[in-house]
């Protein structure tokens, strides 16, 4: 019989920002997910014959987006 055992919580803290029409149709962005560095764990939910598999570290993110307008 398997025992059972608790998980202690975890809390998961992200943000982005955007900043919309820099310049005519060009955005920015910048993020960072896991501020904590929690290094969070995906708990299985049946009898499995793994452990708890890891979820990914800290994360940093830039995004350049440009809307390309075709109006004549």
């Amino acid at each position: 019989m398997e025992q059972l055992y608790r998980v202690k919580p975890t809390y998961l803290l992200s943000t982005y920002i955007n900043y919309e029409n820099v310049i005519s149709g060009l955005s920015i962005g910048a993020g960072v997910f896991d501020i904590l560095g929690q290094n969070y764990q995906f708990i299985q939910a049946h009898r499995s014959f793994t452990d708890a598999l890891p979820g990914s570290t800290r994360e940093y993110m830039i995004r350049l987006r440009y809307k390309f307008s075709f109006n004549d």
